[in-house]
């Protein structure tokens, strides 16, 4: 979990590495994100519009004969089952075409 606002507007660049970022959805500040180094071949990989509701960003990397999927989720602790959900069918989805790494924080 990253805590950005209109203060801290958080597009820190660290230098070879390229910034990978979602905003908390409907919330003020917050959110998550993910560096990965610029000679990786990412790309975002892009929500349903049902699950915009998901603190999570999902990166693909590209190389060898599997495509990664990596996923950084935030669960804050107040989070309802309908959302939770959401995240167990993205992560179904996602799950098919990619293997997967899952970085979550749980309170």
């Amino acid at each position: 979990e990253i805590w950005w606002d209109e203060i801290n507007k958080w597009n820190i660049q660290l230098e070879g590495f390229k910034l990978f970022k979602r905003n908390r959805p409907n919330k003020r500040g917050g959110g998550v994100a993910l560096y990965i180094r610029n000679n990786c071949i990412a790309t975002e990989i892009e929500h349903n519009n049902d699950e915009n509701y998901l603190e999570c960003i999902w990166v693909n990397i590209k190389g060898g004969r599997n495509a990664i999927a990596i996923d950084v989720y935030y669960k804050p602790p107040n989070q309802t089952q309908e959302i939770d959900e959401l995240f167990s069918s993205q992560l179904s989805r996602i799950f098919r075409k990619y293997v997967i790494i899952v970085m979550e924080d749980f309170i």
